[in-house]
């Protein structure tokens, strides 16, 4: 009879999207495998809730709420997945360290980092060439040269191989890139002081980085507040490609870095170390995605063959459509063609409002002065 192994899993920032996707692979593959899995959750950044709270940001009790990884030690565990990724947004560098050599002494998988003790099979995404790719993307194809970086935290290994990549790109263009050009977040949503720091000491750049999706929706949100159109005032990319990125207004130029699939790969590395197989590293690749948040015009299929339209159209050629059918419905046939226009002129800047953000009734007030 085989033995049912169990797996614990160390996983922190469990409500971004990116966890939640490992998380999904990660259970799947268990289900798939038949093995129990124990999820051991740390909670999210101190700056998360500090941002909404106001507490004092140099304060830090993060160790307190990670007492849950702790509990490993009770579990009668055959193996350990470490999400390390998540995990260091609550560790320095030094700390690092002294955290994985708690775990030593049992069979691990190493998410989103790399092994350097020879003693864990590590997986994490190709974030170097990926990042490079998008990056140089930017300056080729765009020519774009006027440029800052939105990064992730410091001393994580995803965070900082991207940041490279993003060095190394301006650096092989000639393109002045130095240190005040970076804002450094957390991953999370809540980097709105970031991109403004970006925004007002960078007032004209033309395009910004962001190290992942979620941190670029809030890059969207702050330029929507300052009247700034995201693919064509400034260009936007993420790191992810989360499963939001494609429904963006406009669509996000992103690197796909595949969680559900790294999560299910844990799974299965694990089993193999139960089984006494031998540890081995895992570089998963990082496709760009090229959409229209970058100033791109991308062509895609929005419609099947079957369709009664049966064509490939771009984001603007959607919208266009759409404009056309509303002013057909507002406005009689025969209407003055100078109206026409202005109704459509008006009616194309309320599709560019974010009602999310609450000066939406103000912008829309404005778009009515200017289009009267």
């Amino acid at each position: 009879m085989n033995k049912k192994y169990t797996i614990g899993v160390m996983i922190g920032n469990a409500n971004s999207p990116h966890t939640m996707d490992l998380m999904q692979g990660i259970f799947h593959a268990a289900e798939s495998m038949d093995v129990n899995v124990l999820f051991f959750l740390g909670i999210h950044s101190s700056y998360y809730y500090k941002s909404y709270f106001g507490e004092d940001a140099e304060d830090d009790y993060d160790y307190q709420f990670n007492a849950a990884y702790d509990y490993e030690a009770f579990a009668d565990l055959d193996a350990l997945i470490i999400a390390y990724g998540s995990l260091c947004i609550f560790l320095d560098e030094k700390e690092s360290a002294v955290f994985l050599e708690k775990y030593r002494d049992k069979p691990r998988v190493l998410l989103e980092e790399r092994d350097k003790t020879g003693t864990s099979t590590s997986i994490i995404a190709d974030n170097y060439n990926g990042m490079y790719a998008i990056a140089e993307h930017l300056v080729k194809d765009h020519g774009y040269r006027n440029f800052t970086y939105l990064a992730g935290p410091h001393g994580n290994t995803d965070a900082r191989e991207r940041r490279q990549a993003v060095y190394d790109v301006m650096k092989k263009y000639g393109i002045e890139f130095g240190a005040d050009r970076i804002a450094y977040g957390d991953y999370s949503s809540c980097v709105q002081n970031q991109v403004n720091e970006l925004l007002d000491a960078y007032p004209d750049m033309e395009a910004m980085i962001c190290a992942n999706d979620v941190m670029a929706e809030t890059a969207y949100k702050e330029c929507a507040r300052r009247g700034k159109i995201v693919g064509r005032d400034i260009a936007i990319t993420g790191f992810d490609d989360w499963e939001l990125a494609e429904t963006m207004n406009p669509p996000l130029t992103t690197v796909l870095q595949n969680a559900f699939d790294m999560g299910y790969m844990a799974v299965i590395s694990a089993v193999e170390l139960c089984k006494g197989k031998q540890c081995h590293s895992i570089v998963v690749p990082a496709g760009v995605k090229i959409r229209e948040s970058c100033g791109c015009r991308v062509e895609r299929k929005v419609y099947e063959k079957t369709s009664i339209l049966g064509l490939e159209e771009g984001w603007t050629d959607i919208t266009e459509h759409y404009l056309d059918s509303m002013v057909k419905g507002i406005l009689p046939d025969n209407s003055d063609k100078g109206l026409k226009e202005k109704t459509r002129e008006y009616l194309r800047a309320i599709l560019r409002v974010d009602f999310r953000i609450p000066e939406s009734e103000e912008n829309i007030k404005k778009i009515s002065k200017n289009c009267s």
